[in-house]
């Protein structure tokens, strides 16, 4: 009869279930390099790299390798490295880069650049988590046809799902490599990832005001951090009120724009002198509010007569004669035709 102890390693042992290598590393991503998007960057790029580098040297070929780092919008990025190694042949290429612990490095008993045969196929399980694409693959042996595959890894099976399989030719314009020198082998890899910029926004503009922090203790300042290119701006807050606080703002409604992005509707109008800010559903009268502080002639109107009352009180604590200019309209173009009477007079 069975003690306490074994009942208990065999109920555990029915909780255990089998995953696979890939299912593992879609849990446990920070463990091979991809904690965050800054070091994911770095980790993709230098795998890839790296297994460009051991292929060249495996056949003694002078290395040539291109990396590409574009922002492509979208809170993404595109990463694309070329090398004139030997490359892949069709049957290698698919499970290379969809399928995790595949690849000779993995099995040798020696110290490689690469992480063991998991970098560059888990580069591309990386870019799929993120971004939800796939990694496209080019790749060529001498004297043989261009090979193109598009594939994803199956965090079940830890097996590639082929989305594209096709021969390049080499005057097509998909062809990889620069026209001025002829693509003999080598392997191209593309790959979308997310975009490191606003992460690395958030960690200067944190380091900034922990520092500022330790010298001024009672300060409200608070620093922002843009980068915009090559170029990083920084901002600053100096007062405590937020940004879009406006003193005319005694009345609010449901749905109004704050008026810093009223403020930037009005400039992106280009108003030119003598020309009207018409707002014909005026609501919280935010826009006419910004457009009169910069100067410009308004006329506003709304079909509901709490938001011209709103849109008055708020207009009269700039200007008492342009809350006048707020109507009621009746849904008939009435705000029109008082305009056109004006223009007459």
């Amino acid at each position: 009869m069975p003690n306490g102890i074994e009942d208990e390693i065999e109920n555990e042992g029915g909780d255990h279930r089998e995953i696979s290598v890939a299912e593992f590393f879609e849990k446990n991503k920070h463990l091979l390099g991809f904690e965050n998007a800054q070091k994911s960057i770095i980790t993709v790029v230098k795998e890839a790299v790296d297994n460009s580098l051991d292929a060249c040297e495996g056949d003694e070929i002078l290395p040539e390798i291109h990396v590409l780092i574009d922002e492509i919008g979208d809170k993404k990025c595109r990463v694309e490295i070329r090398d004139n190694a030997i490359g892949l042949d069709r049957e290698t290429i698919p499970k290379v880069f969809g399928k995790l612990l595949y690849g000779s490095k993995f099995h040798k008993l020696q110290q490689s650049r690469g992480q063991q045969g998991i970098g560059i196929s888990a580069s591309a399980m990386y870019a799929q988590l993120t971004t939800g694409e796939p990694v496209t693959v080019y790749s060529k042996q001498e004297g043989e046809p261009c090979h193109k595959f598009v594939v994803t890894i199956d965090t079940e099976t830890n097996e590639p799902n082929i989305i594209e399989d096709e021969v390049i030719e080499p005057e097509s314009d998909e062809f990889p490599g620069d026209k001025d020198y002829y693509f003999d082998h080598g392997t191209t890899i593309e790959m979308n990832i997310e975009e490191i910029e606003s992460e690395i926004e958030r960690d200067i503009s944190h380091k900034i005001n922990k520092k500022f922090m330790q010298n001024s203790k009672n300060s409200k300042i608070d620093f922002r951090v843009h980068l915009e290119q090559r170029r990083i701006l920084y901002s600053v807050r100096i007062d405590s009120r937020p940004l879009y606080f406006r003193e005319y703002r005694e009345k609010g409604r449901k749905g109004s724009l704050k008026p810093s992005i009223a403020a930037g509707l009005v400039e992106m109008a280009d108003v030119k002198p003598g020309q009207k800010i018409v707002d014909n559903f005026a609501g919280a009268g935010t826009i006419l509010c910004e457009a009169q502080l910069q100067g410009l002639e308004v006329y506003g109107g709304d079909i509901d007569r709490d938001a011209v009352k709103c849109s008055r009180e708020n207009l009269s604590n700039i200007s008492e004669e342009a809350s006048n200019q707020i109507k009621r309209l009746d849904g008939r173009g009435r705000l029109g035709r008082l305009l056109q009477v004006k223009e007459r007079k």
